[in-house]
């Protein structure tokens, strides 16, 4: 547990972000598109991992492109099969997300860090797995090359 505190401390400190550097945070907080990774076990110890793009309205709903679910190395959701779901944005820039797909609901509790809100950190909270991951802000306008 010391370390968990440890970890959100450190990422609060060095990410210049959040009501301690006097920033507070809401619906609009999420706004646009952000590319985040999510990985670690199920109960029974099998590797687990997700993938997304996922594009916030800002006012509390986002859709999800790109989405995979992979599971001991088995993929069990690709692409188009989840939609999106509904986030929640608290003052101090901690919040929840919701993704409903095929029959499953994920549960994350979030954590908007970085210059300018540009990410955020997760940790599912719906029993069916603990993982960890991150989200940052793909920027706007701009083709690759």
């Amino acid at each position: 547990m010391r370390q968990l505190i440890f970890f959100f401390a450190a990422a609060a400190l060095s990410s210049g972000s959040g009501p301690l550097f006097g920033q507070s945070c809401n619906l609009s907080s999420l706004r646009g598109s952000y590319a985040g990774t999510v990985a670690g076990h199920t109960p029974n110890g099998a590797p687990v991992a997700y993938q997304a793009l996922a594009h916030f309205d800002g006012e509390g709903g986002f859709s999800l492109s790109g989405f995979t679910y992979v599971s001991n190395g088995s993929v069990l959701v690709s692409d188009g099969a989840a939609s999106g779901g509904t986030y929640t944005v608290n003052r101090d820039c901690s919040g929840s997300i919701q993704i409903s797909s095929e029959g499953q609901t994920f549960k994350f509790a979030i954590l908007i860090t970085g210059r300018d809100l540009s990410q955020f950190q997760m940790l599912e909270t719906d029993g069916s797995a603990t993982t960890a991951g991150n989200a940052v802000k793909q920027e706007e306008g701009k083709e690759r090359q």
